[in-house]
């Protein structure tokens, strides 16, 4: 990257006003993070460059083209997506507006997905696009797959919990009051409440019985 060559009295009057100019060649706007200014900035965090204008997986080709270009089968039988991908782990597309790429790649295998269904992945590689291992589903379905991975916080793994699982046992094996119980653990009555009666922590089993 060339840095701007700026004259003694220019890089004099910033001083004097606290200021500092873009390191990119011939821009004099002020910096606002990392050394560059508000555009350059901006453009680093859409692109991955301050002077790129396009994203870094803009291909020219078709989609079928672009998904190529941008995978690479594993030893598992996955597809891997090598393209960008988004803070949840699954490959993204800009194809003006960021789209899933497993969507893209389902879409192309078995034609439109309808309104309000999901993609889901049976072999739980989030950047895997091949098409054998995506199935569709609804929110609900979504979830439970979810569930039957474990890839949803529950328990002490949920964030905020106060409680741990054996101190939860010990509420339902309890015999006092909800109140007392409540004054005992630092939690509102309604909270022990809902441990007796399983709305929370629902999926806890019972200490296995000795006989």
């Amino acid at each position: 990257m060339r840095l701007l060559r700026r004259s003694h009295t220019t890089n004099r009057r910033m001083r004097m006003l606290g200021l500092r100019q873009c390191q990119i060649d011939a821009c004099t706007n002020v910096v606002l993070a990392r050394g560059w200014c508000g555009r350059h900035y901006a453009r680093w965090k859409r692109t991955g460059s301050p002077i790129r204008t396009t994203r870094r997986e803009t291909f020219t080709g078709s989609i079928a083209a672009r998904l190529e270009a941008y995978s690479k089968r594993q030893a598992s039988g996955c597809v891997e997506w090598t393209g960008r991908v988004n803070e949840y782990g699954y490959g993204v597309v800009d194809l003006g507006r960021p789209v899933g790429a497993h969507r893209i790649s389902f879409e192309q295998a078995n034609g439109p997905i309808a309104a309000g269904l999901h993609v889901l992945h049976r072999c739980d590689n989030r950047k895997c696009i091949n098409a054998d291992h995506l199935f569709l589903g609804t929110d609900s379905d979504n979830k439970a797959d979810m569930m039957s991975k474990d890839r949803i916080a529950w328990g002490e793994r949920a964030g905020g919990v106060r409680l741990t699982a054996d101190q939860v046992l010990k509420i339902r094996a309890s015999a006092k009051l909800q109140a007392d119980i409540a004054k005992e653990f630092g939690i509102s009555p309604a909270t022990v409440s809902d441990i007796r009666r399983r709305r929370t922590w629902a999926r806890l089993p019972e200490p296995a019985k000795v006989t």
